[in-house]
């Protein structure tokens, strides 16, 4: 009601009217037709379609020219930058040109809170410090082709705010020096590309410096990455993601026991291929030495062939022991193409029997991490 006691027009109470807006998110063509309805319309379309601007969507693909249209806009109206909350990036000669990034490093992006950046092709790293140093950024993804160590001046220009790490890049041996303050990691998704299959993957801790691990609670690597255990609190673990079954030599022989995660609540396992006796006798101990454990996963992100799928008849015989004392629900998560839910249930009856099962769309803690539907992208968004 109005003060004179006449019932209001809701379209006339700015909060609900911004709400409905909300609802328009990622169709760009019905938000760029509110901001022209009325004055009291614009702010909530503008924040909404600047919100995330290069994200990928039915309606438009990720392009060179999308990004340089995005840059015009930006320029002509340089407070919309403020508006850019997530800002995804793949720098390439057909997507955003190295070139288009030079005009980036003017603009005020005060509010960014998430930057994905896949960086194809090797660029002067000067490009990316003014988007990394902005002083909101909680979420960093970062894909390149170079080295950690050769984007030294970039680490240590990064925001002291950030706290979810997801890092694509070549591994090296040589070490950076302590320079910059420490960053504060709440989650880590490591992954390291080696330059032949000679070289070793052992990132010390200092080779991930300035980020500062010792703050973990969730952290996902691949088999083959031996991860800097010494920087890390056993403690803290809460979420333990593992693309591939470990080889037990790259968990044991560090100086962190992952039989000893007291506080891991949630355990992912992506299986890649055969399933072998040397993999499960890998994983007991990290169940068992898991008190809390309340959700183990089991990722089938391979494809799986008729004699493939028999042998998860073998997985459950073998897991059950371990999960039916430590955790009440084991989370299949599948690929359509390869599975039905029904087909599942008959593989895993003994855990279906005890209303332990769970099904899930299968999707990769490597995947892009703005999809929605990323599951690394929902354990980071509830830390």
């Amino acid at each position: 009601m109005s003060p004179s006691g006449e019932r209001r027009n809701p379209l006339e109470i700015q909060e609900l009217l911004d709400d409905c807006i909300g609802f328009l998110y990622g169709s760009t063509s019905a938000l760029l037709a509110c901001a022209l309805v009325a004055r009291s319309w614009v702010n909530a379309a503008q924040a909404n379609l600047f919100r995330n601007p290069l994200a990928s969507t039915p309606e438009f693909a990720f392009s060179n020219v999308r990004a340089l249209q995005f840059l015009q806009a930006l320029h002509s109206n340089p407070i919309l930058a403020r508006r850019v909350h997530e800002l995804d990036l793949v720098v390439n000669h057909s997507n955003v040109h190295p070139s288009t990034l030079d005009n980036m490093g003017t603009l005020d992006f005060a509010n960014l809170r998430r930057l994905y950046i896949d960086l194809e092709e090797h660029i002067a790293p000067e490009l990316v410090e003014p988007l990394l140093s902005s002083p909101c950024l909680q979420y960093l993804h970062v894909r390149t082709p170079e080295t950690f160590t050769a984007l030294a001046r970039v680490w240590e220009c990064c925001s002291p705010t950030i706290r979810h790490f997801d890092l694509v890049c070549r591994e090296e041996s040589a070490q950076v020096p302590p320079t910059a303050h420490p960053i504060y990691l709440k989650s880590l998704c490591l992954t390291l590309r080696q330059w032949d299959d000679t070289c070793p993957l052992q990132p010390r801790s200092r080779l991930l410096h300035p980020f500062d691990l010792s703050q973990l609670t969730a952290i996902a690597i691949d088999e083959a990455v031996s991860v800097p255990w010494d920087s890390i609190c056993a403690e803290n673990i809460e979420t333990l993601d593992v693309n591939g079954v470990p080889d037990p030599e790259h968990f044991f022989g560090t100086k962190m026991d992952l039989t000893v995660l007291p506080n891991l609540r949630i355990l992912r396992i992506q299986f890649l291929g055969m399933i072998k006796v040397a993999m499960l006798n890998c994983l007991a101990p990290i169940i068992l030495g898991a008190p809390h454990l309340h959700t183990l996963v089991l990722a089938l992100v391979s494809e799986y062939d008729n004699d493939s799928k028999a042998q998860l008849a073998v997985l459950e015989s073998a897991l059950l022991p371990m999960v039916s004392l430590a955790c009440p629900v084991v989370e299949v998560a599948y690929w359509d193409d390869d599975f039905t839910e029904n087909e599942l249930k008959g593989i895993f009856p003994q855990f279906l029997s005890r209303d332990m099962l769970r099904f899930a769309r299968a999707s990769s803690a490597r995947s892009e991490p703005y999809l929605e539907d990323s599951w690394w992208h929902e354990i980071i968004r509830q830390i």
